[in-house]
């Protein structure tokens, strides 16, 4: 539902709109962390009205907007779809395909289903970590911020079990998800001089008008609930090695079982400054954006090129079955193509888009809401399932 109303400049119209803002939040928030199985959000089609008022028009959206998948994953056994977009994590079951479990995030957060497929992992930017028991009736327990300060960028394992946070005095650390214990902790080339300014971008997320741009701090930390700092942290398949690498092209790697710092090759490192990721436990694949079949597959952590591949894109994820890749060719995930590591090719529709592959099955999530399971080589969907309308994510409009 969409309403428009005009701007007043009274302030007690202002401090209405303030409080109706800071209400949905915090029903937001007991949403996002509420009790496991009962937490189903209302459609968009059913929400309750709010009291605006000098509304011009309103006007029922056909389509209902959807928000384009940012994640979805088959869990190590099969038997369950986490399906992840801006406002909402859900659970499938994949015999019969059904909704199991739905958790509103009104803030961005990182989700992963534990080695035997019995919890699911959720954590917020500050690595606030709640566990979902998958198995035992959706209970789950929450762990204080294991960041207070928050992270410029923060990644799970895909285990769960570990996060990795690049700190405001950028610092990589990593940390156990279920007791908070650090187990690593190292400048990422060196400290940071509190005598350097740094451009942060104005704008923290809200639903209000307000200037946009860029202003100039004394600390990262103007980062941290704006928006996502420019640093990349990927985990090997195996959750053996983290690999990150900053916006001045530091480039740091630490193998996990002896918490010892690996070092790069100056030309594997130089190949990370194209789209990468890791297509195998110890491959990597470093896209180009233009040139078409010069996308090099590099040794890790030796850095030298084992083949090419006639792939081009913005994007690279290793999916569950590790004979399939998705090459994602613009950056919200909409247009992208499974391609084929052995024959070389890509698979044709309706395998694309957002899709992952366990052994012999297909899970695809379309912007219509649906989500079909499909064997592959088959056309058709076996079992398919619309979803009902999420909420949306915050909306956000400029003051020019």
């Amino acid at each position: 539902m969409v309403k428009i109303a005009p701007l007043h400049s009274s302030g007690s119209t202002k401090r209405r709109g303030i409080r109706l803002a800071t209400g949905i939040l915090t029903i937001a928030l007991t949403l996002e962390w509420g009790a496991g199985s009962s937490l189903l959000c209302a459609a968009q089609n059913s929400a309750p009205s709010p009291q605006l008022h000098g509304v011009i028009s309103r006007s029922r959206l056909l389509p209902v907007l959807r928000a384009p998948a940012q994640e979805i994953r088959f869990s190590p056994d099969g038997k369950y779809i986490l399906l992840q977009v801006e406002s909402m994590i859900s659970v499938l079951a994949r015999e019969p395909l059904s909704i199991r479990l739905s958790i509103t995030t009104p803030q961005p957060v990182l989700a992963r289903f534990s080695a035997d497929s019995k919890s699911l992992i959720a954590a917020t930017k500050a690595l606030s970590i709640r566990r979902y028991q998958l198995d035992t009736g959706w209970t789950s327990n929450e762990t204080p911020p294991l960041a207070p300060s928050g992270c410029l960028a923060a990644e799970l394992s895909p285990d769960g079990e570990l996060a990795a946070c690049y700190d405001p005095d950028s610092r990589l650390n990593i940390l156990r998800t279920a007791t908070g214990e650090q187990i690593f902790s190292e400048y990422f080339g060196g400290p940071t001089s509190n005598h350097v300014r740094s451009p942060v971008p104005r704008g923290t997320g809200s639903a209000f008008a307000e200037p946009f741009g860029y202003f100039y701090a004394a600390s990262l930390k103007g980062w941290i609930g704006r928006r996502d700092f420019h640093m990349e942290i990927k985990f090997s398949p195996n959750g053996r090695f983290v690999l990150a690498r900053n916006s001045s092209g530091n480039v740091f790697c630490v193998e996990i079982s002896t918490l010892a710092k690996i070092g790069i090759t100056r030309g594997l490192g130089g190949k990370l400054g194209q789209p990468w990721g890791f297509v195998a436990q110890d491959k990597i694949l470093a896209l180009h954006s233009k040139k078409g079949g010069e996308s090099e597959v590099l040794t890790f952590p030796d850095g030298k090129v084992l083949t090419h591949w006639p792939v081009t894109g913005v994007g690279v994820v290793a999916l569950s079955q590790p004979r399939y890749v998705r090459i994602d060719s613009s950056s919200d995930g909409n247009s992208s193509k499974i391609f084929d590591t052995e024959s070389r090719e890509f698979l044709k529709p309706p395998y694309d888009g957002s899709t992952d592959i366990f052994e012999n099955f297909a899970v695809t999530y379309y912007t219509d809401g649906e989500v079909a399971l499909y064997r592959i080589g088959e056309s058709q969907p076996f079992d398919r399932l619309t979803l009902p309308p999420r909420p949306l994510p915050t909306l956000r409009v400029a003051a020019v």
